[in-house]
């Protein structure tokens, strides 16, 4: 079981990771803002089911962020 949300915790981060990369956001500060442990290199990351529900919602908050600009660009509306 801890094995499963452990590789859940992993997918999250790796997608998280790739959205921030995008994006140009602090993926450190991201993945910190769900659970300090998650924003260390080292050490036991916090694999409850509280903090896999956070990555989601974090997740969904970046792509709605990826979804604005997208339509900023789309419109013509962005500044650079």
């Amino acid at each position: 079981m801890q094995s499963e949300r452990l590789k859940k915790v992993q997918d999250q981060m790796l997608t998280l990771n790739s959205l921030c990369s995008v994006l140009g956001l602090d993926f450190k500060q991201t993945v910190s803002g769900v659970h300090p442990s998650l924003g260390v290199s080292e050490g036991p990351r916090s694999v409850n089911s509280e903090t896999i529900n956070q990555l989601a919602i974090a997740i969904q908050e970046v792509r709605k962020v990826k979804l604005q600009r997208m339509q900023r660009v789309k419109t013509g509306s962005f500044k650079i």
